[in-house]
């Protein structure tokens, strides 16, 4: 580690290749210490971590399509069980439950900016019913759909 340190100081033109061969030593030493246990439980959160973002990516990118939740679980590689458990960890919503809650922020830029009829927006954003729509909106933003449009 101290080499490590030391190199950074240094002006060396080879200090990038020593450096990453420091940084591969220190791996190996914590890969063979008492500490390997939670560096690999680490290692493993951290590539969940990076699953679940494909499948937040994903909804975000298609958020007003029907939710798939297999086609979710193929993007992250997961069972659905785990990729249920390690979503709700990640995030703290349901895939479900994010998808709605992208698809209501979308719906409350366009009920603040435009001034559509609040049925078509709900369609525009998802939903195949407007009654729902104006239920779970208000539910995640306290105030209905036609309130937020007749307060702009």
């Amino acid at each position: 580690m101290r080499r490590l340190i030391a190199l950074l100081d240094a002006s060396s033109p080879t200090r990038h290749a020593l450096a990453e061969c420091y940084k591969q030593e220190l791996a190996f030493y914590l890969l063979e210490s008492r500490l390997k246990n939670h560096l690999l439980a680490f290692c493993n959160q951290n590539s969940q971590l990076q699953k679940i973002k494909k499948a937040c990516h994903y909804l975000q990118v298609h958020w007003a399509e029907k939710l798939a939740v297999a086609h979710l679980t193929e993007l992250s590689g997961m069972g659905q069980s785990a990729f249920y458990q390690h979503f709700k960890m990640i995030t703290g919503y349901t895939p479900l439950q994010y998808q709605k809650s992208i698809r209501l922020n979308h719906a409350k830029n366009l009920i603040l900016k435009r001034d559509l009829p609040i049925t078509q927006i709900a369609y525009q954003v998802g939903y195949e019913s407007a009654n729902q729509f104006s239920r779970e909106y208000k539910r995640m933003f306290g105030t209905t759909p036609k309130e937020d449009q007749q307060a702009v």
